[in-house]
Order: structure tokens, then sequence, then C-alpha cells
């Protein structure tokens, strides 16, 4: 037996196991790294995104179908009511009735064509401004085109709803005024990390999170609108454009 090799051989031993612990230590670090890991996204408020977060604010947040069908059988349910009680002698109140629900299904019919006038007639004299968005597993970051160096810090926690669209990601904030956090899925939009890093994080969340997912292309009209070129002159003068958009936006979505 010869001890000076046996101690040898423990501090070897004792060496290596130190490196491995060493080495699993960095690993988790390393993770943990990756998951604070900041993505960015440039998100346009063009044409293209204004229209899909306008449709499903109207389709699945407002539910417009849904009161646009209320109001028809109510309106049927009159229409038929007083036919009856007047005995067929009384026309006006029904045939009333009856144009209020022609009218009402040509606007559910026609909600998109409509939206397509006003933010055509919206984009043709107002900039493009846009969104950096920086987000990470412990708190979301904006910064708008118009003012990069004033940014909003969001934590995880104000983030009450998560609807996921084939071309965006929505992040619905808490006293928010309704209008989400948008992600756009485009590669040329993120402009740090990547989609499976984007898709990755959101799935980490949606855990905790009230999330809704919307498989088909909820825009049936193709978007055929090109940006005119506008050259704002001064910060003042884009600060200007900013405010009327958001005025607008919010007078339409009141409509």
């Amino acid at each position: 037996y010869n001890l000076g090799e046996d101690i040898l051989y423990s501090g070897t031993v004792g060496a290596a196991m130190e490196d491995v612990k060493l080495e699993e230590t960095l690993e988790v670090e390393e993770v943990k790294e990756e998951a604070k890991a900041k993505i960015k996204v440039n998100t346009k408020f063009d044409y293209r995104t204004m229209k899909y977060l306008n449709l499903y604010i109207l389709k699945y947040k407002r539910k417009t179908f849904l009161l646009y069908g209320i109001l028809v059988g109510l309106s049927l349910g009159a229409g038929i009511y007083l036919t009856i009680t007047s005995e067929g002698k009384d026309l006006l109140w029904p045939i009333i009735f009856g144009l209020v629900i022609i009218y009402t299904i040509f606007q559910a019919l026609n909600i998109e064509k409509n939206l397509d006038k006003h933010l055509t007639n919206f984009f043709n004299n107002r900039p493009v401004v846009s969104q950096l968005i920086e987000i990470d597993s412990e708190k979301i970051t904006i910064a708008v085109s118009t003012k990069p160096e004033e940014k909003v810090d969001y934590d995880w926690a104000y983030v009450n709803e998560i609807c996921e669209l084939p071309q965006y990601y929505y992040l619905f904030i808490a006293n928010g005024g309704g209008a989400p956090v948008i992600l756009d899925k485009r590669d040329e939009a993120i402009e740090e990390g990547s989609l499976e890093e984007l898709k990755a994080l959101i799935e980490e969340k949606i855990e905790l999170k009230p999330y809704k997912k919307l498989d088909q292309d909820i825009v049936k009209r193709p978007i055929t609108f090109v940006h005119p070129e506008i050259i704002v002159s001064n910060e003042e003068e884009q600060k200007e454009a900013v405010e009327a958009e958001v005025v607008e936006e919010e007078q339409k979505e009141e409509e």
C-alpha cells in the first residue's frame, strides 16, 4: 500500500470532480444568460399592421359580427310582431325594420372593405412610424421611432393576454388603453435574435397567461396599398403626425 499514490489519486479525482461541477455551473449560467438575452423586433405601423390589428379587434375583441347578429334578430322579431299585431294593416314599421336588417347585413359583409377605405385615406398623407421592441423573460421595452430616447418598460406581470396570428403576436397590456404590443413575425422585422427564440419565449409565457391562437388568415381582401413617400421636415411635424394618427385610430375604433 502506497500512501503517497493514494493521496495523489484522491487529489486528481477531486480536481476532476471540481472541473465537472465548474463546467455544469458554467452551462447553467449560459442557459440563464440565453433566457435573459434580448430579442429586438422593429414593428412598422404600416397599412398591413394596422389592417390586421383592426380586423382582429373588430372580429374577436369587440365581437362586431355578434352585435350585428343581435341587431338583425331584434329587428326581425320587432317587424314580425308589429305585422301580426296590426293584422297586416300597418306595414310602415315592418318595412323600416326590414331596411334596418338589409343595412346591417350589408355593413357586416363589408367590414373589411370599409376598413380598407379608412386605412387608404389615413395613410395617403401620413408617414409610417415604428416601434423598436426589446423583449426578454423579465420585461418588454418599447421605443417609438419619433422619440427613440424615451423608452417605456412593461413587466410581464402587466401582460394579461397573448394572442397569436400567423403574422403577429399581440401582447395586451393591463391599463394599456386596449392597444396591444405588436410583435411582427417577419424575418426583416427581427433585428436581434430569431423567430425561433421569440416563439420559445412566448411559449414559456403562455403557460401563465390567457392565450388565443388563430391559424387562419383573418384578412380576405389582398393588401395592395403602396405607401407614398412622405418627407417630414422636422421633429415637431412628425410628432403632430403621430398624435393625429393615434387620435384618428381611436375615433375609427369607436365607430
